[in-house]
């Protein structure tokens, strides 16, 4: 996902609730556990026009989701199957 504002955030952290909820219980965990869930965000931290308290419980959140939360990173390439960070 990139862009850490709040859609980057909450896309984030829908598709962690719909891989840990729905793929395990359509799929199984073994599938579940191969998606992997990346918030890039060019910014110093998510959700930047907001309180950093508020920030930081979302960062939180996200990441005891499993989602990898990356900030100060931006894209710089987008290819079938990757993306190169800067």
């Amino acid at each position: 996902v990139v862009g850490g504002g709040p859609t980057g955030v909450e896309l984030a952290a829908e598709l962690a609730d719909f891989a840990h909820k729905d793929v395990v219980m359509r799929y199984g965990a073994d599938v579940a556990d191969r998606i992997n869930i990346v918030l890039v965000e060019a910014m110093p931290r998510i959700l930047a026009p907001f309180d950093e308290s508020l920030a930081n419980v979302a960062r939180d959140h996200l990441q005891s989701r499993g989602v990898d939360v990356r900030t100060g990173v931006a894209i710089t390439k987008v290819a079938e199957g990757m993306a190169t960070f800067a």
